[in-house]
């Protein structure tokens, strides 16, 4: 595994253990989450800690996520049998492990997401952020689903 799929996949199970009240910071390459303190906002203040920052972080890394899913399930899918290598066969199961990781792990990030927009109930822009890209999960999640059970190769990915 690369290490910026190891960061996305890291990242997204950061996400998934927001419960509510927690903040996230997304300041560095890997999401960090603690809770709250007056003295912590005022430190996030001084930093530049902006919700709108993490937010844009958040949806970078998902779709990062959704970008290594369709890349992987692309190569998956055209990949042939008959005609491979032992080590290509090795590779394309090594993938087809991280990919339905990666997939877990995006879908496990929509409650993180439902429990930031409670955490950030009184913004209402942050809010609208947060539920385009809860939908956007959901709806990349359904339709990689329906390709999947289209494709014989894809079938494991329902």
């Amino acid at each position: 595994m690369d290490q910026e799929n190891e960061k996305t996949l890291r990242n997204l199970g950061v996400i998934s253990a927001l419960t509510q009240n927690d903040k996230i910071n997304t300041k560095d390459d890997f999401f960090t989450v603690y809770t709250p303190t007056s003295l912590r906002g005022l430190t996030r203040f001084f930093y530049g800690e902006a919700r709108e920052h993490n937010i844009q972080r958040i949806q970078s890394c998902v779709r990062d996520a959704k970008q290594y899913i369709s890349s992987t399930l692309h190569e998956i899918h055209i990949f042939d049998e008959s005609e491979s290598s032992l080590m290509k066969k090795f590779k394309t199961s090594t993938q087809e492990q991280l990919c339905f990781r990666m997939i877990s792990a995006l879908k496990d990030s929509e409650n993180g997401l439902k429990a930031l927009q409670i955490t950030y109930k009184d913004d209402p822009t942050c809010l609208a952020q947060l539920d385009m890209l809860v939908n956007e999960i959901l709806d990349f999640l359904s339709t990689t689903r329906q390709i999947a059970q289209s494709s014989p190769t894809l079938d494991k990915f329902k």
